[in-house]
């Protein structure tokens, strides 16, 4: 069943925005058109196939959300490919900080993942190191590697930064160390992130 959303809430016809293909490739989109339950973008050539699935995470106004679209068409540009999109999946993960987010300590940040179930985990984490995109996070053990993961602060100092998971070290408790790969983050984001840096 198609998810009743309205894309339009959380995107705009020429904003960019990063796809992920079901094999971890990651896909730059320019969308040029968005309706209810589709949209069109323009992506680079030969970067997705028609039936393709991709996932992504828009957000707007504070208000975010996951969604799986599936490539219908794929048409070629110039130098580009225009592509059109349908949602077959998407879960609204609120327009405000959960309550474990708001409580957390000043030191520590919100670990956000949905997972093949489209289930958003939240996790607070610890960040250990931060140096030349690369990350090292502390945290409970509910993630694996090629899991991407949203970094995250809400408060005075908010930021938001995407990464992927490299490594996963368990230390025999429920925690583990997760060494991440950035993937999308504004230069201000990795400092407010690399503030929250420490010892342990």
């Amino acid at each position: 069943m198609v998810p009743v959303i309205d894309l339009r809430r959380f995107v705009r016809a020429g904003d960019r925005v990063l796809l992920v293909a079901r094999d971890g490739r990651d896909v730059q989109a320019t969308f040029t058109h968005v309706s209810t339950q589709w949209a069109s973008a323009d992506v680079p050539r030969g970067s997705v196939a028609t039936s393709e699935s991709l996932r992504s995470a828009l957000a707007r106004s504070g208000t975010r959300l996951a969604v799986t679209f599936e490539a219908l068409d794929v048409r070629q540009l110039i130098e580009s490919d225009s592509i059109e999109l349908a949602v077959v999946a998407a879960a609204v993960l609120g327009n405000r900080p959960a309550a474990s987010d708001r409580a957390l300590p000043p030191e520590m940040a919100v670990a956000i993942h949905v997972d093949a179930d489209e289930r958003v985990v939240r996790v607070p984490v610890q960040i250990v190191s931060a140096a030349d995109g690369d990350i090292d996070l502390v945290c409970a053990d509910r993630f694996a590697p090629g899991d991407e993961v949203t970094i995250a602060r809400e408060g005075p100092e908010p930021f938001r930064v995407r990464v992927r998971i490299a490594r996963r070290s368990p230390d025999g408790t429920a925690t583990a160390r997760f060494g991440c790969r950035v993937v999308a983050a504004t230069g201000d984001d990795e400092v407010r992130l690399r503030a929250l840096v420490v010892t342990v």
